[in-house]
């Protein structure tokens, strides 16, 4: 079993955290070892297995301890210590945690600072429904598996979703929020899922939000976009309508492609790009610059277009919406009852446009371009805005005398 000192192996692959009894004895220093409830790391791909910093710390302090009294096998289980410590933090509420989850996964805890600050907190994903629900907080994604919470000016958390759709945050950043939050928060806490793999954790950890995935750059755009409109008109685009854990649960990328894991996935994306967009905020944004334009009966996507061409002014707005239709008519396909011939038809527009070739024509890739272009599209609006409010400054700023 080798040692290793990140999340990842050595090829950037995903590692996981294993609790139980390893079967396969392997040798330190001639003694061998049985790991009986010491947390290991394993890739579930290739079932390399791999100590901890944490593991690799205790086997090395006991295999000098066995090689003075002449012990030839040792079957090294947690210390108690560590299986019950407390920390510091929250120190007044049972919120459930694993110090020895603390210590084991990297990254976590450091050489100088191991006060447990940086625990992770599981919940269950309905605790983000009353973010979503209430007008005083916002909740802002910034990819499927990373986000902030925020009330009003008065603070502000982040908080991750793991692969087992369970909500993630810190032990030390809970113990910032006020009493009344914290008492929510335990009221939805459940028992460690030792498994913190997110965005969430390597933006915290790893420092690598700047090299996030396309999903994360979409969903960041569609954020930056909505503050910009915001900022324009004094209303925002989007908005989550529904409840936040049903939209969440079902937002990580598939990791197989057959049409029951690709559903709720698309499903999820519609809500979050189509669904949540404030037809109500349109409209009046509409009515207000370009009250010539008629927009009666009209309603999401294509309020949108409008905004685009009339307000904005934005050429080929049609051409801009596209992937945003793409998607909506994706989600038909794949959430609603029809005719084999009527999904024929709508799969065929979709490969069209998105400009898939018939030997790429299968779920991933289509996933892969509506993305793509989502993020083209909101590039170009953004880019749009930015370059006519710069003209506007340059329209009412005096000359220089």
């Amino acid at each position: 079993m080798e040692n290793i000192e990140e999340y990842f192996d050595d090829k950037g692959r995903k590692l996981h955290l294993v609790y139980g009894q390893l079967s396969e004895k392997f040798i330190r220093e001639d003694i061998g070892i049985i790991l009986d409830g010491i947390p290991y790391l394993i890739n579930e791909d290739t079932r390399e297995t791999y100590l901890t910093p944490f593991g690799r710390v205790l086997i090395e302090k006991l295999v000098g301890e066995a090689k003075t009294k002449g012990i030839r096998e040792l079957t090294i289980s947690p210390p108690k210590h560590f299986t019950g410590q407390r920390f510091k933090f929250c120190d007044d509420l049972p919120f459930k945690y694993s110090a020895l989850e603390y210590f084991s996964i990297p990254g976590l805890a450091r050489e100088f600072s191991n006060d447990g600050f940086l625990v992770p907190i599981y919940f269950n994903i309905e605790v983000l429904n009353k973010y979503s629900q209430n007008p005083d907080y916002e909740l802002h994604l910034m990819s499927s598996t990373y986000g902030n919470l925020y009330f009003k000016d008065e603070w502000s958390i982040s908080f991750g979703v793991n692969r087992n759709k369970s909500v993630i945050m810190w032990l030390g950043d809970i113990d910032k929020l006020p009493k009344k939050e914290q008492f929510y928060l335990l009221s939805e806490n459940i028992e460690p899922d030792y498994e913190v793999h997110s965005e969430f954790y390597e933006g915290q950890i790893c420092v690598q939000w700047a090299e996030g995935s396309l999903e994360s750059k979409v969903f960041e755009l569609r954020e930056n976009l909505s503050e910009l409109i915001l900022d324009k008109f004094g209303s925002k685009l989007f908005k989550l309508d529904g409840e936040i854990s049903k939209v969440l649960s079902n937002l990580q990328k598939p990791v197989f492609w057959q049409d029951k894991h690709v559903a709720p996935v698309i499903e999820a994306l519609n809500r979050i790009f189509v669904e949540s967009l404030c037809e109500k905020n349109i409209k009046e944004i509409i009515k207000n610059e370009s009250p010539e334009t008629g927009i009666k009966g009209l309603r999401g996507l294509k309020l949108l277009t409008v905004l685009l061409n009339d307000v904005l002014e934005i050429e080929n707005s049609a051409e801009i919406m596209c992937p945003f239709f793409v998607l909506y008519d994706y989600r038909v396909v794949m959430c609603h009852l029809q005719s084999e011939e009527s999904v024929n038809e709508k799969m065929d527009s979709i490969f069209y446009r998105l400009h898939i070739s018939d030997n790429d024509k299968h779920h991933e890739t289509v996933y892969m371009s509506i993305f793509e272009f989502m993020k083209d599209s909101l590039s170009r609006v953004i880019e749009h805005i930015g370059e006519k409010a710069n003209k506007g400054q340059q329209r009412t700023a005096k000359p220089i005398t």
